[in-house]
């Protein structure tokens, strides 16, 4: 227990040190809650540098990378701004502690759970922390992703056989993101600081009632791990359309490029998230081309080896599939960039969303016309884990039923992004099904797995629109018109 606290502990401050550092503007509850995270996919960025250099994976290397960055970022930080470091080092001690706490509890406890998916993903990281390398595990990796696995295999390097406490702990991020991100929605349509504190906490609660949520919490897999990532990409790049500062947009993309390495088919939702956020007004400026510019080379450069190495692929990911991968991401980075007739019909049409609908319905019908079999299947087996099937009981159903009703409400631009990126996604998540094995009834399935990264958007849109309407006239009832990028 103590080598796996002292990993995490060392993660987290890590992680609190690189979110100071490249976005100290943003309130420091959404810097603190994030760190856990910055912090893995760091270790995560470290490890495929040091392996893709054939220099060896091994505690050493990633202890001296980590220890060396660390002292450099912090000698940095005192002689710019002593004084603001040391009220960063308060709130990072109560996050270590909480780091701490959730560890202690998760090691006495031990509520694990695997299943038939979990098993390969412990395989493989088994498999890199031993070889400390990727060789001969280039087609698991194309179908499971990389970041978890990869985090997993920090495990074995101190002779554990799996992170007892990492699921616990991102689940607790997770919820401590959401919470943070909504409260600092919730500041910006003039609700007051204590009501905001209040309703972000009530929806936090809401949303740990699911019980879908709270089991993923033990369940050893890569799904939690990618809602959260998702959670931070679309939120960041949320707050930035409603007028934040330019940073949002720094740790939106910073998260996205993080949550394309959680699954094989993550780059694919990426690609919606850049392209609605284009289409709801955000300028291309030279900080956003060069950000969606180093998002582009680091997917196209991961799916192009992954298309080299992974022979003839997997039922999931194969070399033809990689390669549409990396194209998508480009369209979609290009489009963004509003130079193209391509960005402009997006823009024009993903402002009305009942245009976007139509427009997900053409394409399953065409679907449907192809495979009527399996599309049929896909769609009773993704509309039946809706409800006590996926352990999701009545959660989908409230939301879509508060959804249905939000449309015709003056406030609905507020979180237009949100609700467009998570019915888009669900759209999108369906159609998936037309490349592989039909879905099926079950909680295991993988579409409702993958569709715990719209539940925390559909619940964070329909608190913002709540307060929205309240308050009337709310300072975000118009994003686009605060993106001012140029």
């Amino acid at each position: 227990m103590v080598r796996e606290m002292a990993f995490f502990l060392g993660i987290y401050l890590w992680g609190v040190v690189v979110s100071w550092i490249c976005w100290r503007k943003l309130p420091i509850a959404l810097r603190l809650s994030s760190s856990l995270f910055w912090g893995l996919a760091g270790w995560v960025a470290a490890a495929l540098l040091i392996m893709g250099a054939g220099c060896g994976y091994t505690l050493g290397k990633m202890q001296a990378v980590f220890g060396v960055s660390a002292l450099l970022f912090l000698w940095v930080e005192w002689r710019r701004d002593a004084k603001s470091l040391r009220r960063e080092v308060t709130g990072a001690l109560i996050g270590a502690t909480c780091v701490a706490v959730v560890t202690w509890c998760a090691w006495r406890l031990n509520l694990s759970v695997v299943s038939y998916d979990s098993i390969p993903q412990l395989m493989i990281a088994q498999e890199i922390g031993s070889a400390g390398s990727l060789e001969g595990v280039q087609g698991m990796l194309a179908s499971w992703g990389s970041l978890y696995v990869i985090v997993n295999s920090a495990s074995v390097l101190i002779g554990r056989p799996y992170w007892v406490a990492l699921q616990p702990l991102v689940g607790v991020g997770f919820l401590s993101v959401f919470c943070a991100i909504a409260f600092h929605a919730l500041c910006r349509v003039q609700t007051t600081r204590a009501l905001a504190l209040f309703v972000s906490l009530m929806a936090g609660l809401s949303l740990a009632s699911t019980y879908f949520i709270v089991f993923q919490f033990f369940y050893i897999h890569n799904n939690l791990f990618s809602a959260a990532y998702f959670l931070l990409g679309v939120g960041g790049l949320w707050l930035r359309l409603a007028g934040e500062d330019e940073s949002t947009e720094r740790f939106g993309m910073a998260a996205l490029t993080a949550y394309a390495f959680c699954r094989v088919e993550a780059p694919l939702f990426a690609a919606l998230v850049i392209a609605w956020y284009a289409a709801e007004g955000a300028k291309a400026s030279r900080a956003w081309r060069l950000l969606s510019a180093g998002y582009a080379l680091i997917i196209v450069s991961w799916y192009g080896w992954l298309a080299n190495s992974i022979g003839a692929g997997t039922d999931i990911l194969t070399p033809s599939r990689a390669i549409l991968l990396a194209c998508v991401t480009l369209a979609a980075v290009l489009a963004s960039y509003g130079s193209s007739a391509v960005a402009q019909i997006a823009r024009w049409r993903i402002r009305s969303m009942p245009g976007v609908l139509v427009l997900a319905l053409v394409a399953m019908a065409g679907m449907f016309l192809k495979r009527p079999e399996a599309m049929t299947q896909s769609l009773i087996g993704m509309l039946g884990n809706m409800g006590v099937a996926g352990r999701w009981c009545w959660t989908w159903w409230v939301l879509g039923a508060m959804l249905i009703g939000s449309f015709r409400t003056p406030a609905f631009v507020a979180g237009r992004m949100l609700a467009g990126v998570s019915l888009g996604g669900l759209c999108l998540l369906y159609g998936l099904a037309y490349l592989r094995v039909p879905y099926h009834l079950g909680w295991p399935d993988s579409a409702n797995r993958i569709a715990t990264q719209f539940v925390p958007l559909l619940m964070l849109f329909l608190v913002v629109l709540t307060c929205a309407k309240r308050q009337g006239d709310a300072a975000m009832r118009d994003c686009s018109r605060n993106s001012n990028m140029a």
